[in-house]
């Protein structure tokens, strides 16, 4: 356990200040990164901890990326886990969200994450070792309505995970994907979380009846001992999901069996088989 070192993206609120803290208090040593060197200075249970180093990294940033990952491994002399946690939100229809909100999203949970990924993956071959874990959201396997431009980055994130969990097995290095429920964070907090509002929508109305908000939130800490139990585990699915039971049935369930019946509908039949 104490050669195991943990990577964790936006470690100042949320899952990556749970995930950050609970792998502390376990014996783990963790790199932890936000944007803004003033928050992580300002958790003081953390950046006084001897296992951990606190980085100001921009994810969107490849140089500083790079840079982050070779001080992690200059620091502890090994990295082994990944988690690639940022995460923003933007609030509004499809319409209502702009093209550079999109932009900013995609920065933050797609490219962001992509960069993390491509700077680790040198040191992982080179060891046949590794955990990469990228922090999804069950709005990536059934997208909510007036949240589809975050719906649609995780979808995105989802299918990169997929994919790069098969490619790196060869390797020995373990890649998934957590789909979660309704966690506590930070990110739904803020004010600037809602588009310009368009006449017709009737956004905020609509998101105060939607699914995500049938179900309360819960703490990140026991989501931590989850992913932590996974990470010294010798296979993992690309899949770990994680979160209410009603809620999961309510979302992955629910997108299962719309996909089967239009299967059944559109193929089976022979209606559209080619």
């Amino acid at each position: 356990m104490n050669n195991t070192v943990w990577y964790v993206t936006g470690v100042t609120s949320g899952v990556g200040l749970g995930l950050a803290t609970v792998l502390l208090d376990s014996g783990y040593k963790v790199a932890g990164t936000s944007r803004d060197l003033n928050k992580l200075a300002s958790l003081k249970s953390l950046v006084t901890h001897p296992n951990f180093l606190p980085l100001q990294v921009d994810i969107t940033n490849v140089d500083n990326v790079n840079e982050s990952i070779k001080k992690t491994i200059d620091y502890f002399g090994t990295l082994t886990t990944v988690v690639n946690n940022s995460g923003m939100v933007k609030i509004g229809s499809i319409e209502e969200v702009s093209n550079e909100d999109y932009k900013e999203l995609f920065d933050c949970m797609y490219f962001g994450p992509l960069n993390v990924i491509k700077a680790a993956l040198p040191y992982f071959r080179k060891m046949k070792y590794g955990y990469i874990f990228n922090i999804g959201s069950v709005g990536g396997i059934k997208p909510v309505p007036y949240v589809g431009a975050y719906g649609s980055v995780k979808c995105a994130l989802s299918g990169l995970t997929e994919s790069l969990h098969y490619e790196v097995k060869k390797f020995n290095i373990k890649v998934s994907y957590i789909v979660l429920g309704s966690i506590e964070s930070s990110i739904f907090k803020s004010t600037n979380i809602y588009s310009k509002q368009i006449d017709g929508y009737d956004t905020l109305n609509e998101i105060s009846q939607s699914v995500i908000s049938k179900y309360p939130n819960k703490s990140p800490l026991k989501l931590a001992e989850i992913i932590i139990r996974y990470g010294n585990q010798d296979e993992i699915p690309f899949n770990i999901i994680i979160g209410q039971k009603e809620l999961i049935i309510d979302m992955v369930h629910k997108k299962i069996n719309e996909m089967a019946s239009q299967c059944d509908s559109q193929i089976d039949n022979g209606l559209n088989a080619l």
